[in-house]
């Protein structure tokens, strides 16, 4: 009795096994015909037609993986580059001159920064950039801040300065607590010269005076007028004065242009 029991179990685990292995092929069969969108009639028949199929299942399944690794390479690359964009940022600085100011500069101090060559400037960063990277970054825009042994970083609250770092900082420091805003960067010891190698006072654009014809730089032009033919016309009127000829309206007319 034992012995029949035995065979049995054995019988009925091997037709379990059969089972299940039948299954699973029927399973895998059917996931292959799901992903490959095989909705199409039996052609075992027909070997030209399982030729097509085959073919075009390669096809779609080509496709299919390509396409998903095609995606992937751009989603990849996007997300580079919004890494990339992620690592540096931009800060606008704008210069102080005199070294005791508490205020961002007026209209006629940033025209005279302007004209110095120290207007406002963006400078970008990377984050991973070294408090020597930022002071190098710093004075390669502007160069006249190396002559002035020392400087700060301020920020603007209220209209007031307040001071953020004492020279150059970290990257990192400068991105995350100075903001967004303006950063004002002011001497410690000595105020900045706006007139040391200043372009416009270099080169300044000439006009001939009504008056007499010659050329005169526009900036002194007025001062030319003042000076010079207002005391020609003060001579003229002296003479003309002493000859008795005032009175004259062709003269009087000349005097008064």
């Amino acid at each position: 009795m034992a012995s029949n029991r035995d065979g049995g179990g054995q019988q009925s685990t091997a037709v379990q096994s059969s089972i299940i292995t039948e299954a699973v092929t029927n399973l895998v069969a059917a996931i292959n015909n799901s992903a490959n969108g095989s909705n199409t009639p039996n052609t075992t028949n027909n070997p030209n037609a399982r030729t097509s199929d085959n073919n075009i299942s390669s096809q779609s399944e080509l496709s299919r993986l390509f396409g998903r690794a095609s995606r992937r390479g751009s989603q990849l690359r996007k997300g580079s580059k919004r890494k990339a964009e992620e690592r540096s940022f931009t800060r606008t600085f704008c210069i102080i001159a005199r070294k005791n100011d508490t205020k961002p500069p007026t209209v006629e101090q940033k025209l005279m920064l302007y004209k110095a060559g120290l207007q406002e400037q963006p400078i970008t960063f990377q984050c991973q950039d070294s408090k020597e990277d930022v002071d190098l970054k710093i004075k390669g825009v502007f160069p006249q801040l190396a002559r002035i042994n020392g400087y700060e970083m301020m920020v603007s609250s209220h209209r007031l300065l307040k001071s953020a770092s004492f020279g150059a900082c970290e990257a990192l420091q400068l991105k995350t607590s100075m903001g967004t805003g303006k950063i004002y960067i002011r001497p410690v010891q000595k105020n900045l010269d706006l007139q040391l190698n200043s372009p416009s006072s270099q080169v300044d654009n000439t006009e001939k005076c009504l008056e007499c014809n010659t050329a005169v730089p526009v900036s002194e032009l007025r001062k030319h007028l003042n000076d010079v033919h207002k005391v020609f016309k003060l001579t003229k009127y002296s003479y003309y004065l002493k000859l008795g000829l005032f009175g004259n309206k062709q003269i009087a007319g000349n005097l008064n242009s």
